[in-house]
């Protein structure tokens, strides 16, 4: 016969069920401890035992005089995100999400050595430089800050980034997308990701490095997108 678990695990499943089915979303505090006792009609002593559980499983993160904040997310998969280059707006559509950005920086400055020849473009060239954050239901999903050529795009403007990107090249510009080259590698959350991405100060953070292609391997666009795996996925190769 299958032994019964333990009441403390047993409430500790109870509360994690109720996270995983978005009573309590990341970055929400859970109810005291007290509440949650005589919600589940069991002592404070057991109640801080299921809270321990749901530390060490990584569902919450508890801090002296704050409470227990939700730290888990269930991951949202990218159906062919291999296979084809979307924008964020095509990404939260298709997981019904509604998008949104806020634009930190838009501005004009000129090509650096390496942006010059991440571009293909001359060194002191002019570019745009924009840093913008990405949400999906109002949640901070990822940072981007990329590099585009103000020659090729003299029009281009920040209502281009409020809205889609791909809008603009594909629709009002005519171009077509070809395919992005990615390279990955794990960052520490700074005190401005943190800030900026809702996490911790410290957590690996992916950076995801990529250079956009045109039909024809004409450069397109150089930018750089952050984003904690918890919340959001990616994949390093993409084609249009």
């Amino acid at each position: 016969m299958e032994e019964s678990l333990p009441l403390y695990q047993t409430v500790a499943n109870e509360i994690i069920q109720a996270i995983q089915e978005g009573k309590y979303p990341r970055g929400t505090l859970l109810p005291t401890e007290d509440k949650l006792s005589r919600g589940h009609n069991v002592s404070r002593v057991t109640i801080r035992k299921s809270l321990d559980l749901l530390v060490e499983r990584h569902y919450i993160q508890k801090k002296q005089g704050s409470g227990s904040k939700v730290i888990y997310s269930k991951r949202d998969p990218i159906t062919d995100r291999s296979i084809k280059v979307m924008s964020f707006q095509e990404e939260m559509q298709e997981l019904k999400k509604s998008p949104s950005k806020k634009i930190l920086t838009f501005e004009v400055i000129p090509a650096t050595a390496e942006i010059a020849n991440k571009l293909g473009i001359s060194k002191k060239k002019l570019v745009y430089y924009y840093e913008r954050l990405m949400f999906g239901n109002d949640f901070p999903y990822s940072f981007e800050r990329g590099y585009i050529s103000t020659e090729e795009y003299p029009d281009f403007s920040i209502k281009d980034l409020v809205g889609s990107k791909f809008d603009y090249f594909e629709k009002i510009k005519k171009k077509r997308i070809s395919y992005s080259e990615q390279n990955a590698r794990a960052i520490l959350a700074d005190k401005r990701m943190a800030e900026l991405l809702q996490v911790d100060k410290g957590i690996p953070l992916i950076c995801l490095d990529l250079t956009t292609y045109l039909e024809g391997n004409c450069i397109l666009e150089w930018n750089t997108i952050i984003f904690d795996t918890n919340h959001y996925q990616a994949n390093f190769i993409k084609y249009r």
